[in-house]
């Protein structure tokens, strides 16, 4: 890999992966890209449904939010920008969940 391109791992999760078409794919990103630059590039191959704007996951899930983790660690209410991608990371986009 150049030094001024990176490899990520980015996993769907769930119901994600068939908006998605697969489970889990790489993605060449820009030396100092964001988590932000990374979902821009997510929306640009599959479109905004991955990240919940379709109505059936809307309808499914009662929200169109979905959670980002970064090597198993939940990024809740950051701001995506701000959320500089490393070399090997592992990225996985996951509905939400119920439970009890």
């Amino acid at each position: 890999m150049s030094d001024d391109v990176m490899q990520i791992q980015v996993r769907y999760e769930s119901s994600l992966a068939d908006e998605s078409g697969c489970r889990s794919e790489m993605f060449d990103v820009p030396d100092g890209a964001t988590l932000a630059d990374l979902k821009s590039m997510i929306i640009g191959r599959h479109g905004s449904a991955v990240m919940g704007a379709s109505r059936e996951y809307q309808w499914r899930h009662s929200t169109s939010y979905v959670l980002f983790c970064i090597n198993g660690i939940a990024r809740l209410d950051e701001d995506y920008t701000k959320i500089e991608l490393t070399e090997g990371m592992t990225v996985s986009i996951v509905p939400p969940t119920s439970g009890g």
